[in-house]
């Protein structure tokens, strides 16, 4: 698994110290000097130590408001969980305030951390395409610095974006799709909200990826939209296909949790999921589960681990006032089927994610 490579270097200080003569000193002036320098260097070091600890105490007082797009969401709670555990881990007082995947919270989460005294913000906005400029920039006047996680598609000059492209993600698994699905195979494509923009993105990345690859003989019963991105929305979806469908030979949706939810209709309808291929996106434990059992055919991995790690790092280097610029990183994917799942499952159990 191609791993996240790490986003700031520490800066090595060189000490140069002057070369002797050839003429020899005498040996109370060599004395003196060694003695001289030994200070310089204790006091050097004392210096760098009260330097670090007062860094080290600044850091303790940050102060970060979390906000989770839906708490009740496998991928959404992991990575807040992980945001929040990396920057506790950098010294940072931390807290998540569930958005409950309504837009109309964020507004008073921008205005919590602002009047709360907060000097920063990480926020997974339920909705990418709402337009928090105008609130984020008076936030980083006010002295909040905010990172936009999972999240790559803005641009608003003052908040920093982490995340996988969503586009990107839906193309991954459509191409690693594209080279597995049957000739003339039939299927269903489960959007998530209507109008929602990360899932538009992803059901455009895996057409596009299917266009590509010449796959012009599949046939694609039916798309619809859920009501959200969990699982019981999914599933509601999916009772209303197996009243329809008799025979697919493919079910793609848009998260790890909408596929499982897919699976369990159709394993009480009595369709026969070793056969049925399904496909989804987060990598998550229970996707993971589903195809080390072979009811899901591929998911893709958005590792949340690195996506913490990446965005508590930004935010200090923000309120520290080292880099205050607005700043993109893109991170990658992994598409997981039954080759490498034990590597990811490991990860998971690894991180706390699977017992």
């Amino acid at each position: 698994m191609r791993k996240v490579t790490a986003l700031l270097l520490a800066a090595a200080m060189v000490i140069g110290l002057s070369a002797c003569g050839k003429k020899e000193e005498p040996a109370a002036t060599k004395g003196a000097e060694t003695k001289s320098e030994t200070k310089a260097q204790t006091e050097t070091k004392a210096a760098e130590g009260e330097e670090s600890e007062a860094k080290e105490e600044k850091a303790g007082d940050y102060r970060v408001l979390i906000g989770c797009s839906n708490m009740s969401g496998s991928f959404y709670s992991w990575l807040s969980n992980t945001c929040k555990k990396s920057l506790e881990g950098l010294g940072i007082e931390a807290s998540i305030v569930d958005l409950k995947s309504d837009s109309a919270n964020v507004p008073s989460l921008i205005e919590m951390a602002v009047s709360g005294g907060y000097n920063g913000l990480v926020i997974d906005k339920p909705d990418h395409e709402q337009d928090t400029d105008t609130l984020l920039k008076e936030a980083a006047e006010a002295g909040v610095y905010t990172v936009l996680v999972n999240n790559t598609a803005g641009d608003d000059g003052v908040s920093c974006y982490v995340g996988l492209d969503n586009y990107t993600l839906g193309y991954c698994i459509g191409t690693a799709a594209s080279k597995v699905i049957p000739e003339g195979a039939k299927g269903l494509i489960l959007k998530a909200t209507a109008g929602n923009t990360g899932s538009e993105d992803r059901y455009n990345g895996w057409m596009d990826a299917m266009k590509e690859a010449g796959r012009d003989d599949i046939e694609i019963l039916d798309t619809k939209n859920s009501k959200d991105w969990s699982k019981e929305g999914a599933m509601a979806v999916m009772e209303d296909w197996t009243q329809i469908y008799t025979e697919f030979d493919f079910v793609y949706s848009l998260c790890d949790d909408m596929v499982c939810g897919c699976i369990e209709v159709c394993d009480a309808a009595n369709f026969d999921t070793q056969k049925i291929q399904f496909f989804g996106i987060d990598g998550l434990a229970n996707g993971c589960n589903a195809v080390k059992a072979g009811t899901m055919t591929a998911t893709v991995l958005q590792n949340a681990d690195d996506m913490g790690k990446v965005t508590a790092e930004t935010l200090l280097e923000m309120m520290s006032g080292k880099d205050t610029s607005s700043r993109k990183f893109a991170l990658e994917g992994t598409v997981i089927t039954s080759d490498n799942v034990d590597e990811i499952i490991a990860m998971h159990e690894e991180n706390g994610m699977m017992q």
